[in-house]
């Protein structure tokens, strides 16, 4: 069905996205940013790739939200307790 063969040695741009993504997480937005612009819709082949991809994109954000969420507040109550007036 399809004579050419995908590039980034026949992984594709979603699974190479997703591989390296564990190196450096912005790699999964852009590869989000592909998967909901259809780039998959040039060769159906990129679709799953590009899926795991904006998939682990959602997760990264948020595990970063609740690990942020988590340290502002244990920032917080250390700040609290450190200002209290000594009884």
């Amino acid at each position: 069905m399809f004579e050419r063969r995908l590039p980034f040695f026949g992984c594709g741009i979603g699974w190479c996205c997703f591989l390296l993504g564990f190196l450096c997480p912005l790699i999964w937005y852009i590869a989000a940013l592909l998967y909901y612009c259809k780039y998959y819709n040039r060769d159906p082949r990129e679709r799953p790739g590009l899926a795991a991809s904006a998939f682990l994109a959602v997760i990264f954000t948020a595990a970063t939200i609740v690990t942020l969420s988590v340290l502002l507040i244990m920032c917080t109550q250390k700040r609290l307790n450190s200002c209290a007036c000594p009884s």
